[in-house]
C-alpha cells in the first residue's frame, strides 16, 4: 500500500483492466484495506465518493506532469 491511497485506486483499476477493454467498477470491487484508506484520505464516508475524490486527484497528478491517465472513466452516475 503507498502512502497516498488514491495510488492504490490507480493500482487496482490498472489490474482490473489488465485483460479487458473496458470494465464497470464499484466500491465493492477494491480491497477493503484500499477503500477504507481510500475514504480516510478523502475524508469521505461513502466508497464512491472517496473514489471519485482519488479519480479527481489522479488526473489532476497526471495532468501536471503532462500526461493523462492510461484509462478513462465515467463519472455520470456518481453520487454528488
Amino acid at each position: 500500500m503507498s502512502t497516498n491511497p488514491a495510488f492504490d485506486i490507480f493500482e487496482e483499476v490498472c489490474v482490473e483492466l489488465r485483460d479487458k477493454d473496458e470494465t464497470v467498477l464499484t466500491d465493492n470491487d477494491f480491497s477493503p484495506a484500499t477503500l477504507q484508506a481510500t475514504k480516510s484520505w478523502s475524508q469521505e464516508t461513502v466508497g464512491s465518493k472517496a473514489i471519485a475524490k482519488a479519480l479527481t486527484y489522479l488526473t489532476e497528478h497526471f495532468e501536471a506532469r503532462g500526461s493523462v491517465l492510461p484509462f478513462s472513466y465515467d463519472s455520470k452516475d456518481w453520487p454528488d
